[in-house]
């Protein structure tokens, strides 16, 4: 899945990876790009609801979480900076045959966020595609129509990253 990189503070966690890495050594980075998180649907089918959240997600992700995933664009750099040679960087397109599957865990985790939303609406930014306001109720509705979008067809996928890097002598 996405490793929890809090507010693009990706530092302590590659410095100990390379700690442990002797010299002459590859670390292979796989990552989701989270930020890319889409609705992919079949012609014919709509699926606003869960278009709509995907874009409520990503925005609590970054908002309640700080798990930013701009640090990502730069694995890179942030490799090379460190000592290594990157050997390889690709970003994988998400397959149609693993579509439903990744649907299928993000509608569970969606699931498990009901019990963390307040029982009263909170205000929603304006201006992203999003209802005024999200409570328990009104989110448990949302996905309720998303699981019937979804049954439908409406699938959620995201690309990998995929890194290879060889730590210098």
């Amino acid at each position: 899945m996405n490793s929890t990189i809090i507010s693009n503070q990706v530092d302590p966690l590659l410095s100990n990876a390379l700690a442990m890495l002797k010299p002459g050594g590859y670390l292979q980075w796989d990552e989701m790009d989270a930020l890319r998180l889409a609705c992919h649907t079949p012609e014919g089918v709509a699926a606003e609801t869960t278009e709509q959240m995907v874009r409520l997600m990503a925005m609590m992700m970054v908002a309640q979480s700080k798990l930013h995933h701009d640090w990502l664009y730069g694995i890179e750099e942030l490799l090379e900076g460190r000592g290594c040679e990157v050997v390889s960087h690709e970003v994988l397109e998400p397959k149609r045959e693993l579509m439903r599957a990744t649907t299928d865990n993000y509608l569970l985790v969606w699931r498990d966020v009901i019990r963390m939303l307040p029982e009263t609406p909170m205000p929603l930014p304006p201006g992203m595609g999003l209802p005024e306001s999200l409570s328990r109720r009104s989110f448990a509705e949302m996905l309720q129509k998303a699981v019937e979008e979804t049954s439908k067809g409406a699938s959620l996928a995201m690309p990998y990253h995929v890194t290879v890097a060889r730590k210098k002598a």
